[in-house]
């Protein structure tokens, strides 16, 4: 992903127990969520987001957004579509307090947002992306388990792109090449320098995610040699 995430702690810690939204992390475990590959990220840019923001998520698909706004309120945002169901909800700045006696409101707007989203957004390649950012994302928790899926599912694109490479060998250069180079054009890829990206490479099985244990090394190899013996 290249997005931003980089955001304030005050943003970060709305997910906390307590916090304004507090209704937020009990709802991603109930079945609509589930059932809508929900999950949460965090997000920063220039364009009305430079405070920070947590994105709720459906599937590749956003139906809310807490935003930081100056002296410490927050405001939420949506795209039209989403903020024609429940409009008041973002209509005005609100105070932390303020946001979360809404809970209830908000918690039946996402309900609506799981009804009424096309399947378009939830399903195929939304499906992988909602499991490994509920898993490896700003609510992760380093579960051992979620490490053995998230092993399968990247041996299983190894495969399909090592047939996709043998039936068209120039794929690689021409597509991912092609595109890379734009992102760097446009400074997506900060200053790093483009690898080289003709020929055909060979895939490789690579997993990169946050685990804060002491011994996640031990941890990794015990349940990767499992899953890979």
């Amino acid at each position: 992903m290249y997005h931003d995430c980089r955001i304030p702690a005050e943003r970060l810690d709305l997910l906390q127990p307590g916090a304004a939204p507090g209704w937020l992390v009990p709802w991603l475990s109930t079945d609509a969520a589930s059932s809508a590959g929900s999950h949460v990220q965090a997000r920063r840019d220039r364009h009305g987001c430079k405070s920070g923001s947590i994105r709720l998520y459906l599937g590749r698909t956003s139906p809310l957004e807490v935003r930081g706004r100056p002296r410490g309120r927050l405001r939420l945002h949506a795209d039209r579509f989403y903020q024609a169901m429940t409009p008041d909800l973002f209509a005005h700045d609100m105070d932390p307090s303020e946001l979360a006696t809404r809970a209830p409101d908000l918690a039946a707007h996402a309900e609506r947002a799981v009804e009424q989203t096309h399947r378009s957004f939830l399903d195929g390649e939304a499906v992988v992306h909602a499991g490994l950012m509920r898993h490896y994302g700003p609510l992760a928790r380093g579960e051992e388990p979620w490490l053995a899926w998230a092993a399968w599912q990247v041996a299983f694109h190894v495969a399909r792109f090592r047939s996709l490479l043998a039936e068209h060998p120039n794929w690689f250069s021409e597509v991912l090449g092609d595109l890379a180079r734009d992102k760097a054009c446009v400074g997506l890829l900060g200053r790093a320098n483009l690898p080289d990206l003709d020929g055909s490479p060979e895939p490789t099985n690579v997993i990169a995610a946050p685990d804060p244990r002491h011994e996640w090394l031990d941890a990794w190899r015990r349940v990767l040699g499992e899953e890979t013996a």
